[in-house]
């Protein structure tokens, strides 16, 4: 769901785990190969921190890192307009269509009204009571393990003074999954977890305040959308995704 240069976030299938003949082994090996050639992590590596010129093309994303790191010392934000902020701040317009209560398929990836209409392999814990949200719409995420349900989960809601957000999480673990983080975005600023913060947008546009977290098992994501920038936003969503991680597993 982060489509930012701070993160690369990887899902694979747990492949290497299953190879049980000659033929499976061999292809197992190569496409293991090929993902090192490449310098991304292998599946079930967990979570990785390289700094960002040992991140897998690195090259290719340089100028536009060093155009957001400007544009972020100038403005003290990436100057952007983003479909993903318009998409959030216009969520509650219009009526929604809920897909009815699902716990057996993953055939549906829609929106629900409930977190409990949608089967997840795991126990979900989600935005915790005492912050009193307006829930709009869950949704799955993650890949979707058979008889288990799916390895993640979304809910969008209304927050005073933060405006439409959106909280996700997958558990890589579950998908023998990997993720790879740039050292020099980290912070600990979520519970002392490895976390990037990131601030998008462009006025009259609307801007988006982004925290991710990550610990050995999940790969967490508050998003928040306003019309207008503000320097306490940020600190506020930091607060709340910090309230999300201790109500969390």
């Amino acid at each position: 769901m982060l489509k930012n240069i701070a993160t690369l976030f990887l899902i694979l299938s747990p492949l290497f785990s299953y190879a049980d003949n000659s033929v499976e082994a061999a292809s197992s090996q190569a496409l293991k190969q090929l993902i090192l050639e490449q310098g991304l992590p292998l599946p079930g590596s967990g979570l990785v921190l390289k700094p960002m010129n040992q991140m897998p093309h690195y090259e290719t994303m340089k100028d536009s890192i060093e155009r957001d790191n400007a544009s972020i010392k100038k403005y003290g934000y990436v100057k952007i307009d983003s479909p993903e902020i318009q998409s959030l701040l216009n969520f509650t317009r219009g009526n929604k269509n809920f897909s009815s209560k699902n716990l057996t398929a993953s055939a549906d990836t829609g929106l629900y009204k409930s977190i409990d209409d949608i089967q997840t392999a795991y126990r979900y814990y989600g935005i915790p009571a005492t912050a009193m949200p307006k829930i709009l719409a869950v949704g799955p995420a993650g890949t979707f393990l058979e008889g288990k349900g799916w390895t993640g989960a979304a809910q969008v809601f209304e927050k005073t003074g933060l405006g439409v957000c959106n909280y996700s999480e997958m558990n890589f673990k579950l998908s023998n999954g990997s993720i790879m983080v740039p050292l020099e975005f980290v912070t600990y600023a979520v519970n002392g977890k490895v976390t990037v913060k990131n601030i998008k947008g462009e006025d009259t546009k609307g801007f988006m305040y982004t925290v991710s977290w990550y610990d050995d098992s999940f790969y967490h994501q508050l998003e928040c959308a306003q019309s207008n920038f503000s320097t306490e936003t940020m600190p506020d969503v930091i607060k709340l995704a910090s309230l999300i991680d201790t109500n969390s597993h």
